[in-house]
């Protein structure tokens, strides 16, 4: 997949973007939670999983957002 893109400040000047290929008997999933700690910080944790018939890729992120 190649995407076409530019910056807001500079419209004019697009570049292209490439991603990866996904097969098409794909699936992607994933689930997340977040719970404030605070008026101004908040816990947060997400899984996600691709399934095709190649291969199982799995992510787990979690970390702290700080507003002020």
């Amino acid at each position: 997949m190649v995407v076409d893109t530019a910056f807001i400040g500079s419209p004019a000047a697009t570049f292209q973007v490439q991603g990866a290929s996904i097969p098409r008997d794909s699936a992607v999933l994933g689930i997340g939670v977040s719970a404030r700690a605070g008026r101004a910080l908040t816990v947060f944790a997400d899984y996600d999983v691709r399934l095709n018939a190649a291969d199982t890729a799995h992510a787990v992120t979690a970390g702290l957002r700080a507003t002020w």
